[in-house]
Parts: C-alpha cells; sequence; structure tokens
C-alpha cells in the first residue's frame, strides 16, 4: 500500500511540474520576450555610436584634425534626432577648437551625455565605461570604448593606458 501511496505521489508531483513548465512557457510567450530584447529596440543607434568612437580613437591617436572632422561631419547632417540634438553642445566645441586639450574637455561633456544615454537606452554594441583618476588635474575623467583594452583619450600616447574598465554596458 505505500508503495502504491509513494508512486501515486510521484506521478502526482511529476505531473503538477510538467504542467507548470508548460503554463511557464504559455506565460513567457505572452509576455513581452524580455528586457533586453526591449531595450534593443530602444538602443543608441550606430549613427550616435559610431562617430563617438571616432572621436574618441582621434583623441587617442592625439590627431586633432581627425577629432575635429569627425565631428563637423556630425554637425552637417540635415536632420538630427531628439538624441543628437542633445550632442551639439560638445560637438561643436570639438570641432571648432584649435586645441588638442580643450578637444578632449569637450570630449569629456561628450561622454557624460553618451554615458546617460548608454545607460538608459542601451547601445547596439557592448560598451565598457572606463576611467582615468589622473585626467584633467587628477579629478578624474570617464569615457567609452568597444573594446576592454584601455586607449586614454585623455593623454593620447603620454599616458596611452592609464585607466580602468568600471563598467560594462
Amino acid at each position: 500500500m505505500r508503495r502504491l501511496l509513494f508512486i501515486l505521489s510521484v506521478g502526482f508531483i511529476l505531473g503538477a511540474c510538467s504542467s507548470n513548465d508548460q503554463t511557464d512557457e504559455k506565460t513567457l510567450e505572452t509576455t513581452p520576450q524580455n528586457t533586453q530584447t526591449n531595450s534593443t529596440d530602444n538602443a543608441l543607434s550606430d549613427e550616435v555610436v559610431l562617430p563617438y568612437l571616432e572621436i574618441k580613437d582621434a583623441l587617442v591617436a592625439s590627431n586633432l584634425e581627425k577629432a575635429r572632422g569627425t565631428a563637423q561631419s556630425i554637425l552637417n547632417k540635415d536632420s538630427f534626432t531628439d538624441i543628437e540634438e542633445q550632442l551639439m553642445a560638445p560637438l561643436e566645441r570639438i570641432a571648432h577648437t584649435e586645441s588638442i586639450e580643450e578637444a578632449r574637455e569637450a570630449f569629456f561633456e561628450y561622454s557624460q551625455l553618451i554615458t546617460d544615454m548608454v545607460t538608459e537606452y542601451g547601445a547596439s554594441r557592448t560598451m565598457y565605461k572606463q576611467f582615468c583618476p589622473m585626467a584633467f588635474g587628477n579629478s578624474g575623467a570617464f569615457w567609452l570604448s568597444a573594446e576592454k583594452e584601455i586607449l586614454n583619450p585623455y593623454f593620447g600616447d603620454k599616458m596611452l593606458r592609464c585607466g580602468e574598465v568600471q563598467a560594462e554596458l
């Protein structure tokens, strides 16, 4: 009799687990897929992220002309999204500066805006928030990179590897 009760109990439990799995699968099918999919739909496009990375790379190479040219090409677009309009002030400064130091200061402002946007909307690629504690007279500054490797846009080849990865976004 005990054996029969045991077999019936196990059967009941397995049946209940099986029906819960089916319910969970049906529930998952009717609810939004997941927040990652939804955030990807709202992610910053490559039209916003790639120019940022180009300016970062130009500053890593201490190439003011390339940084200015990339900023100017963004400003020369015919139309802008609401997100792009928020980036105009630092891009104007980068495009029209005569000094690499001023471009790097404007880039820090640009990085703050882009980082806030990536944090809120996500990005179409993995981004790494990196930080250099020595930038701007030891005040510190961060930037985003598509690679984990530290290539510091605030010092270029003077202190190329100064920094650390703070977060993966």
